[in-house]
Formats: structure tokens, sequence, C-alpha cells
């Protein structure tokens, strides 16, 4: 499996750092967590061959976490019209809001359904998704629980090789009714946590008793002000910990994370 950090500012893009994005390959497929910037701009920057694309997951509706969806389907439902992949949303209003968005900025000369082989899926607590790769499970978080609305983090797990990787997508303040995922207590490979909406204080304790192999930190803000509590945090625990930055790339075979 291969990770490419494609967007890891927070709500708000920076001049280095586009909005949440995560870009997975496995076997013949790509996959996406989150497209706070657009996918096939994404795939053309890193030179993937967008024909791959099987599959993208939004964690929840803000969109810092689903802006690049409109550009990414604009652009590979007019170059690569066979194209079919899905994309799961977090809420049925997402779902229609798309739909009407694409067909009110779509252009189709002949009246036809604009990307008809894009498939809109919903997401639940659930394996949502599995292929001959890999295999894709939501998982509750209370971010968005004030407003009634539902978030989720998500766990991509490799077939051929055992793999897994954990994102947990933003989280709520202060970590508020132990907002923390259960998932990240078991030993995968990877923990991609994003850390706009507590400090580390509020997440040590659970990190320290977690089994997970390596800790990726995105999403982060205030940056100068959590970049030393991070540093001071990572040497108390016993796994390899940093701050990921747009254009990492890693890859995760046999229990262990590699830079590339």
């Amino acid at each position: 499996m291969r990770l490419t950090f494609v967007g890891t500012s927070h709500g708000i893009p920076q001049k280095d750092r586009f909005c949440s994005c995560y870009m997975i390959e496995s076997g013949s497929g790509v996959y996406f967590v989150d497209a706070g910037v657009s996918f096939s701009d994404a795939m053309r920057d890193y030179g993937v061959d967008a024909s791959r694309l099987r599959a993208v997951f939004t964690t929840h509706s803000h969109s810092d976490h689903t802006g690049g969806i409109v550009a990414g389907i604009s652009t590979l439902a007019w170059r690569m019209p066979d194209l079919k992949f899905k994309i799961f949303f977090t809420t049925q209003e997402m779902i229609d809001a798309y739909r009407q968005y694409l067909a009110a900025t779509f252009y189709c000369p002949n009246g036809e359904n604009p990307a008809p082989n894009i498939e809109f899926c919903l997401a639940w607590c659930s394996e949502v998704f599995r292929d001959e790769n890999v295999s894709v499970t939501y998982h509750p978080t209370a971010h968005l629980k004030n407003i009634g609305l539902p978030s989720y983090g998500i766990l991509v797990k490799e077939l051929s090789t055992g793999a897994s990787v954990l994102f947990s997508g933003d989280l709520s303040y202060e970590l508020r009714e132990n907002d923390y995922p259960a998932e990240a207590a078991e030993p995968h490979d990877l923990f991609v946590c994003e850390m706009a909406h507590f400090f580390p204080r509020h997440i040590e304790g659970y990190l320290a008793a977690s089994a997970v192999k390596s800790l990726a930190i995105t999403h982060l803000w205030p940056v100068e002000e959590k970049l030393p509590l991070i540093c001071d945090m990572a040497t108390h625990l016993a796994y390899p910990v940093w701050v990921a930055k747009d254009g990492d790339v890693v890859s995760i075979e046999r229990g262990e994370v590699k830079p590339l």
C-alpha cells in the first residue's frame, strides 16, 4: 500500500498546504480519503493514471474535506466519460446537493445525465466498500454531534498484505465525550490523526495506550503553538510520530511505514 498526503492543512488552505486529502494506491486501484482538493488534480500532479480510480470516501460534510469533489468529477467526466467510480458521502443531503450542482454546472449538449458513471453512495457505520485490493470501514466520531450530523473515522485495509491505515477524520473540541476512535487502540500500521480541534494533552493518554505502529499528525492548527507540544509528546510514545506535510509519500508493507 502506498499513501500520499495530498492535503494536510486545517480548515483553510495554507501557502504550502491544501485542505484534507489522502491518496491510497493498492494493486491496480486508487482511492481517496477526503477531497479538500480535486482528486483529478491530485492524480495528475503525482503522475497517477486516473483510470485506476475506484472510490472517494469522505469523513464528514465540511467543505474543507469535500470541496474538491465537483472539480474532480467535472474533469474526469469530460475527459474519461467511461470511467466508473464511487463517492461516499455522510448525508443524503450532500448527495442531493452534489447532484443538483452538477446538473446546473455540467454542460451536457445532448441533455444526458451529468457524470452518469459515478455512483453516489451513503456511508454508514460498517464496512462500506470492498474490492480485490482493499476494504473500507467507517467508524463514528462526535465531531458534528452537537449539530446532529454524522462524522466518521475511516479504516482502510489492504487485503493482500493485511496493511492497515486508520484516518481519524476531524474529532471534536478537546475530544469531548471521549471522542477518540476505539479502532486506534488496535495494532494498525499507521494512524493518521487530524489535530485542529484539540491539543496533544487531550490525546496523549490515549496514544500512550495504543497499539498502533506509527502516527502521522495532519490538519494541524494553530501550527506554531502545537508543533513543540507534539515534539514533546513524541518523546513519550513508543512508536514513530511525525507531522505530515503535502507531498509526503509512504509505503506500508510487512508492518513497516517507509518514507518514499
